[in-house]
């Protein structure tokens, strides 16, 4: 992200000179905005967490270190934080993630504040591309209703919900890609 914004003061830097901003302002700016942004990813990151307190920053690296790894779903991932045996993923069967849940439950899990920073559903790749299939091929739009009825309310658990938390298969995800490149 840094060298994005970097490009991005290189482009602007035309029209400081009007403004007199100098380089070196500019740059203090980017810096300001960088360390901002670490702070409000960190809070994010501990709401997603369940964690109260400003500490713990190593705990959060710590996770995203172990779902980089694992290739676990993110989404899923913090829902089966705050409700354990939800999916039936290996990956949240093993020892490390146990581990892992069990450093996260000594100074977070709080149900309330996870359930208020974590979607329960979101527009996954896959089914956007099935229910825009089925309206191609035969004008059905029943499944694009039943996803913008889950999306409506990303937060709020649904019965017919379970099948819109499901990550794509493997061979879906590993062939599949957007126009930003996702």
């Amino acid at each position: 992200m840094q060298w994005n914004l970097e490009r991005f003061a290189e482009a602007l830097q035309p029209l400081c000179k009007q403004s007199a901003l100098t380089h070196d302002e500019l740059k203090g700016k980017l810096d300001e905005f960088e360390n901002r942004f670490a702070v409000q990813y960190y809070t994010m990151m501990r709401k997603k967490l369940g964690i109260n307190s400003d500490a713990e920053k190593e705990l959060v690296d710590e996770f995203l270190e172990w779902l980089r790894k694992s290739n676990a779903d993110y989404t899923n991932t913090f829902l089966e934080l705050e409700a354990p045996g939800r999916f039936d993923d290996p990956v949240f069967a093993t020892a490390e993630f146990e581990q892992l849940r069990e450093k996260l439950a000594a100074v977070g899990l709080e149900e309330e504040v996870m359930q208020d920073a974590n979607p329960r559903y979101i527009p996954r790749n896959y089914l956007v591309e099935k229910a825009l299939d089925e309206y191609l091929e035969a004008g059905d739009l029943s499944t694009f209703e039943e996803l913008l009825t889950v999306l409506e309310n990303p937060y709020t658990a649904r019965d017919m919900g379970s099948q819109f938390q499901q990550p794509p298969r493997r061979e879906f995800d590993a062939t599949y890609t957007t126009y930003c490149n996702t």
